[in-house]
């Protein structure tokens, strides 16, 4: 999985750049991560993120769940039930707003954003 890095130049944030394919795990990283302390540290607290089973972060915008080995990132509204009444006509903008990679991928972005994060 390619990302990328770079420093909000205004505000000092971390901004996270993914593939087309990731884009909206790049999101959950700029707007829901940087902007949530609270997150960073419960995160940084749990020794093995792989060995999670059902663990959830329901976001502002986006949410987060860890389950057996898999990652799945979507934009609130676009999973579920209410998620069958989207048409057609919107099934790419569904794509992008959804994602699941495995979590061994989450584990190495999630550590090189800390690592960028504090200057490593």
């Amino acid at each position: 999985m390619d990302y990328q890095f770079r420093q909000d130049p205004i505000d000092g944030r971390v901004m996270t750049q993914l593939s087309m394919e990731q884009q909206v795990l790049g999101h959950w990283f700029n707007d829901e991560l940087a902007l949530n302390a609270s997150l960073q540290q419960q995160l940084l607290r749990i020794d093995d993120l792989s060995a999670l089973s059902d663990w959830q972060y329901i976001g502002r915008e986006i949410s987060i769940q860890i389950d057996d080995g898999d990652v799945f990132v979507w934009v609130n509204g676009t999973v579920g039930e209410d998620s069958e009444e989207y048409d057609a006509g919107l099934s790419l903008y569904t794509e992008e707003s959804q994602t699941q990679l495995g979590v061994e991928d989450f584990i190495k972005v999630l550590n090189a954003w800390f690592a960028f994060k504090n200057g490593y």
